[in-house]
This record gives structure tokens, sequence and C-alpha cells, in this order.
């Protein structure tokens, strides 16, 4: 039987020395990549509404399975309407396979986890991390888009309606 003996690990300079860094690929806006969806839950919005009073937003986080299981995330409002500007109406939509949803259709999020196979179409922002005194470059998910096959793997395959 193999006898191991644990060493302490040398953190990479540019991670701070508080953990490995972990490999992250930076993609061009409007880059469509595939993504399962790992996630949703509530959080409010690190600034702040006109009268100052808190935002709150669902955030999706997103799982690349091509890319060494990197994770994305994207945030949408808390309104949940037909009007075609609402993003969070639209995302659901395509995450259920691309049909409408019809008004009074009732979300609970946790009927979305691990549904796989999605296609999401990434932003790009460059800004100052005061918290980490660098630059850095994030790709938020933008869009969701319903996977070519015509849906996800997931609970809603087919149309409920």
């Amino acid at each position: 039987m193999p006898i191991f003996e644990l060493e302490e690990s040398q953190a990479p300079e540019d991670s701070g020395g508080d953990r490995p860094a972990f490999k992250v690929t930076i993609f061009e806006e409007d880059t469509i990549v595939t993504g399962d969806l790992v996630g949703i839950k509530e959080k409010i919005a690190p600034y702040k509404d006109d009268d100052g009073g808190e935002i709150k937003k669902l955030e999706f986080t997103f799982r690349l399975p091509e890319y060494n299981n990197q994770r994305m995330w994207g945030e949408t409002s808390l309104t949940f309407t037909t009007h075609p500007d609402c993003k969070l109406r639209g995302w659901v939509q395509e995450i259920l396979g691309g049909n409408e949803l019809p008004a009074g259709f009732r979300l609970n999020t946790d009927d979305l986890k691990d549904i796989k196979g999605l296609r999401l179409r990434l932003g790009y922002r460059k800004y100052f991390s005061k918290k980490e005194n660098k630059n850095k470059e994030i790709n938020p998910v933008v869009d969701v888009l319903h996977a070519r096959s015509g849906g996800g793997s997931g609970p809603f395959d087919t149309n409920p309606f």
C-alpha cells in the first residue's frame, strides 16, 4: 500500500498566497458558449437605486463543461411579466426550450436546476478591483438561448402547454 506524506503547497505568485490560481478563459464580447445551469439565487446588488434603496436581483450560475467547468454568472431583475423586454421571462422561456410562456405561468426556480446544454451569450467588462488592487476582466452572461436541439436536458424538455 502506498504511503503519502502531505506537503505544504506553494501558491503561485499571482494568487496572493491565499489559494492556487485558477485558469480562467476570457472571451470576446458576444461569444456564444454552451453551459449548464447549476444555480439560481436571490441577492442584493452592490449598488443602490436612485433613492438609496437596495436592489434585489436573481443571480444565475452556469458551468462550462468545455472550459474546465469554469463558472459564469448572469443576473436579472425580479420582475416577471409578459413585456417583451422582461429579461427574467426571456431567460426562463429560453431555459425551458424557447416556447412562449402564457400569462399566469408560475415559476419555481428550484425547477430550473441542472438544465444542461444551454447556449450563453457573453458580455465583456474590464474594471479595476479596489479590493484586489488590480485590473480585472470578466464575462457576464448577458443572454440565455435554448439548446440548438430544441431544449435543454431538464424537467421541461417538451412543451407542457
